[in-house]
This record gives C-alpha cells, sequence and structure tokens, in this order.
C-alpha cells in the first residue's frame, strides 16, 4: 500500500461485526514510519451503522469505503489507484 500521499485516516468500525476484519487488517498494514506524518483516528462503535474507512489524500481528494461491501485487497487497490495517479503527476511535474 503507497501510503506516502495520505494525510488523514479515519477509520470507524464496529469491533465486533464481520466488517471489522477489513478494517483492522487496513490499520495494521500502514507501516510505523506512515504514521509519523499521518493523522490516524480509529472509532470504536457500539452498532454497524456507520462503519467506514476514509482516507484523505495530498491533493485533497477524499476516499470513502465501506468495509462491510469490500475485502481488504479492493480497499488496497483503490486506495493505491489514486496513489499511483499522484506519483505520476508528481514525476511529471520534475
Amino acid at each position: 500500500m503507497i501510503t506516502k500521499y495520505f494525510t488523514n485516516i479515519n477509520v470507524a468500525f464496529n469491533p465486533f461485526s464481520p466488517a471489522a476484519r477489513v478494517a483492522r487488517i487496513f490499520i495494521n498494514n500502514i507501516p510505523p514510519k506512515s504514521r509519523m506524518g499521518l493523522k490516524v483516528k480509529t472509532t470504536v462503535l457500539s452498532s454497524e451503522i456507520g462503519q467506514e474507512i476514509s482516507v484523505t489524500f495530498k491533493d485533497g481528494h477524499v476516499i470513502k469505503i465501506d468495509p462491510k461491501a469490500s475485502d481488504i485487497d479492493n480497499v488496497m487497490s483503490k486506495l493505491d489507484r489514486h496513489s499511483r495517479s499522484l506519483k505520476i503527476k508528481e514525476d511529471i511535474e520534475r
């Protein structure tokens, strides 16, 4: 997962829900070095309503993903797709 272009990560999940697996794996895949420059906020919910993974990129783009509707591979591919486009833009500007 390319986390270089992330600025904020907000994860809200119910720890007893099956969708919590996706949220926990996502949080676990954030490298420790990246966490220094990121704002990571986790919210533990008491119900399954409002579960969400929200990532804000350096260009201001926000991707919100419902962990109930996707698996970890889809979450990472969606985020990497936008990160790769930002990397291409950065390489072109150099």
